[in-house]
């Protein structure tokens, strides 16, 4: 969902905005309960080298962008979280054309039926 949201920013051009997106991806990512210690690590390391690159935005996104990529591969090796991948990925097939159509208040739906299916129905 974050490459969805800020990979457009980025190509529109406003990079501080998808750098904004990412980084806020990776912040959250750190407080998911039993998150595995490898893609904890690679988060903070994307973050650290997305801080040292504060001066140049664009090496910033690309370097969260690194990071959301490595950490999505890592996932794939998890069985519970290539799971919940595969959930999102669905969610995200079928809310982008939504969004993109006018339809928002389907791909909210969408996001929601997802969300409520990855934490158990609440």
């Amino acid at each position: 969902a974050a490459i969805a949201r800020g990979a457009p920013l980025y190509n529109a051009g406003d990079i501080p905005g998808c750098v904004a997106v990412y980084r806020r991806a990776a912040t959250d990512g750190l407080v998911v309960p039993d998150l595995p210690q490898a893609q904890a690590a690679r988060l903070r390391a994307g973050l650290d080298e997305a801080h040292l690159s504060e001066d140049n935005p664009t090496e910033a996104a690309w370097a969260l962008r690194r990071m959301i990529d490595d950490v999505m591969a890592l996932a794939l090796h998890t069985p519970e979280i290539a799971s919940f991948r595969l959930q999102i990925l669905g969610a995200i097939g079928a809310g982008v054309p939504l969004y993109n159509s006018g339809d928002i208040a389907g791909c909210v739906r969408t996001y929601k039926e997802c969300c409520e299916q990855l934490v158990g129905g609440r």
